[in-house]
């Protein structure tokens, strides 16, 4: 693998910004109304300096009170304190009044839209101009255009880089003056550009990543949970399930937290799972069939509001997304759809986005919808009339809501049979789901009766699930995230037949040599290596060299699986073309943490490159490794987003974190993998940058219109898709 130098392009955003609008003030687009100054007047009010009725002059902020008011809410860095209040102050008096703070703090906001040529884009543009000139001349000078080159910079450069891609940026901009057809010396030669220049500079997409700057760290506005107020009503409310606000965030002041769970504290893994009991139960598989798509779409009818509300399962812990007769519907539609699939789906191309373990995390699921737009028609607010879903398995056990992580993923695949594709993960195994979680679920919230026939419904359609997928014949992506040494080629995947039933290590092998070997595939490909008898013979997981080589026999470029838990959510390996991707937020609530991704993979028409792929992470941002839900704590509620662990994780579900010295905090390098004819090569494009909004899973790397060509992404008026730190 190679790492590409970063040159003048690769370090910049590309545009994010949304091309119009149609409100008719500042306020409106910025979505900052009477309930957003109401919050932001309390926060005023609490650290103003009042003069009395002298002269009547009203409550102000002077540098100290405003000082003050940042750093206990820890709204800044200190050493922007300096800047952000000379930005504000607009009447140059050194004291803020009301008015000037709301403006300033609403186009400071880390959620407020960039949207070029219009109220946000002017004012945000006249705040930032402010906020890096420094010495007050009204032209950023050299040193503070380099500043603004560094923080549109979306990967750390060293100071000679930097200053090269200044002067690069510069010479882009037409601020280099020429002497006799040439520049003579570079800093004698910069020309200062003035505010209305800096903003021709932003609305004629010259100058990209400016979206990030000028912003707060933490909104400012945004009224805390308990006190945010329903549109039109002035009275407040207690009850999450009655805001129309976003319930996936919540202020960080008013957050509960619990302990992270230390792995010493569970029970060991050591040992292999028993033997799951036979179902008695006779399953009706015409049950529910003909209301399939009707269940489906009532289902997902949710996923067209821009906070997904009605998503939200109640605060009482029961099941109301579907009820237990329409998750058998589901459960036989999705039977009927994907036994007519290939064992290893080989017909899919891009765009297509890839999702990791899910382990019945709804609010992740969602956050990735939400930051990612959902598979919804709607062209204007969702993706599914032209991208493709691939999802890797592993969908329920140890998380909280697996039920309702299923059901919207059948209820997808009912509703967009050639759009969304599911494959059998580790956890797609009654051997293992009887005793992690799922079935423990299906009976708490469905009763014994119907959660142990929707249990069994669950587990039939598992049985129907593909192992694998083809992307464009270079890309295998792997449904139970493990490559054995005794699978030498793919086709010994497309020989299984559904429904295919898992046998378990300490059941009596077939003694036929042909069969024996295809039990040995299936057994390591659902079973922990480490836990395997090593009396079956089985062999361990491929690595390295081993993985490279399967890639060459089978002419394949890169593999994709989900069961490890990469620190970042992601892992790529160019050494043996292998990438790991989880799409669940700090597994288990473990100590180690660690952020969640999805990959978007990309036809690559205008290079060499057969396609790219693009992770795109959501970092936790809270009380340290506890994140919530976003509901107001209560006695009945456990605060942490994963159920309390019994058990440990499955032997080998982490990867040594690898330490990349030369990144410092919050800017590590994310690479962008481009899959040639005959290799991948991972370059340094994009990098996560913390936003810090005030929602507890926050969009890492932005959706780019770049990620799909000329795609629907262009049209995207949603305000939360314009979100920009």
């Amino acid at each position: 693998a190679m790492v590409v130098p970063i040159g003048r392009d690769s370090a910049y955003n590309p545009p994010v910004e949304l091309p119009s609008s149609s409100a008719s003030n500042f306020f409106e687009e910025a979505a900052a109304g009477s309930a957003e100054e109401a919050e932001c007047r309390r926060r005023f009010d609490r650290f103003a300096t009042k003069p009395g009725n002298i002269g009547n002059e009203p409550d102000f902020l002077s540098f100290q009170d405003f000082t003050r008011l940042m750093e206990h809410y820890e709204a800044s860095a200190t050493s922007n304190l300096v800047t952000f209040f000379y930005a504000i102050d607009r009447n140059r008096d050194d004291k803020l009044d009301f008015q000037e703070f709301f403006l300033g703090s609403t186009a400071a906001d880390p959620q407020t839209v960039h949207i070029l040529n219009s109220f946000t884009g002017k004012e945000r543009a006249a705040f930032t101009f402010d906020f890096y000139d420094a010495n007050r001349s009204g032209f950023l000078e050299l040193e503070e255009f380099q500043k603004v080159c560094r923080d549109c910079a979306i990967v750390s450069l060293d100071d000679a880089q930097l200053r090269r891609h200044t002067f690069d940026k510069a010479m882009e901009l037409g601020l280099m003056q020429e002497r006799r057809g040439r520049i003579m010396d570079e800093e004698q030669s910069f020309m200062p550009p003035s505010q209305s220049q800096f903003y021709e500079f932003i609305s004629s997409e010259r100058l990209r990543g400016t979206s990030r700057l000028f912003r707060f760290g933490k909104s400012l506005i945004k009224p805390p949970r308990h006190l945010r107020r329903l549109d039109g009503d002035d009275a407040t409310t207690n009850d999450p399930s009655d805001e129309d606000s976003d319930w996936l965030g919540f202020d960080s002041e008013e957050t509960p937290s619990s302990a992270a769970q230390d792995l010493e504290t569970l029970l060991p893994y050591t040992d292999l799972l028993l033997a799951a009991p036979d179902s008695e139960l006779e399953l009706d598989s015409q049950k529910g069939l003909s209301e399939a798509r009707n269940v489906a779409s009532e289902v997902l009818k949710g996923l067209s509001h821009p906070s997904f509300k009605e998503m939200a399962p109640p605060a009482d812990g029961s099941f109301a997304l579907a009820t237990a007769d329409d998750i058998c519907g589901l459960c036989n539609a999705a039977v009927e759809i994907m036994r007519d699939e290939d064992m290893v789906i080989t017909d899919l191309s891009p765009p297509l986005k890839v999702f990791g373990a899910l382990h019945g995390q709804l609010w992740d699921l969602l956050s990735h919808f939400k930051w990612h737009l959902p598979p919804v028609m709607d062209m204007c607010y969702g993706d599914i009339a032209y991208m493709r879903y691939l999802f890797l398995g592993d969908y329920c056990d140890r998380g909280s809501h697996n039920l309702e992580v299923l059901t919207i993923l059948f209820a997808l695949k009912v509703l967009n049979r050639d759009k969304v594709f599911l494959l059998r993960g580790h956890h797609e195994n009654r051997h293992v789901n009887y005793h992690l979680g799922l079935r423990e679920e299906c009976v708490r919230r469905l009763g014994q009766v119907s959660g142990m026939e929707v249990y069994e419904q669950l587990n039939r359609t598992f049985e129907h699930m593909s192992l694998a997928a083809l992307v464009l014949g270079k890309l295998l992506a792997l449904g139970p995230g493990i490559l054995p040494t005794s699978l030498h080629r793919i086709d010994q995947l497309k020989k299984y037949r559904k429904p295919l039933y898992l046998p378990h290590p300490l059941h009596q092998r077939p003694s036929e040599k042909a069969e024996r070997l295809n039990e040995q595939v299936l057994l390591e490909l659902f079973t922990p290596s480490d836990l395997l008898p090593p009396e079956l013979g089985c062999s361990s997981e491929r690595e390295g060299d081993h993985v490279k080589a399967f890639c060459a026999a089978q002419k394949l470029n890169i593999v994709v699986a989900s069961r490890q838990i990469p620190p970042s959510g992601f892992a790529y390996d160019p050494a043996s073309r292998l990438l790991r991707v989880c799409s669940c937020l700090n597994y288990c609530n473990l100590a180690v943490g660690n952020m969640a991704a999805i990959l978007y993979i990309v036809l690559n028409e205008e290079s060499d490159c057969a396609f790219t792929i693009r992770p795109k992470v959501l970092a936790a941002y809270g009380d340290s490794k506890d994140f919530l839900d976003g509901r107001p704590q209560t006695s009945q509620q456990n605060p942490s987003r994963w159920p309390l662990q019994e058990r440990a994780p499955t032997p080998g579900r982490f990867r040594e974190p690898k330490v990349h010295r030369h990144d410092p905090p919050g800017r590590q390098s994310l690479p962008v993998i481009h899959v040639l004819e005959d290799q991948a090569v991972a370059t340094v494009e994009d990098g996560p940058v913390p936003l810090h909004f005030p929602v507890w899973a926050a969009r890492v790397t932005p959706v780019s219109d770049a990620d799909v060509g000329k795609s629907p992404f262009r049209s995207v008026s949603s305000r939360r898709e314009a979100a920009e730190s």
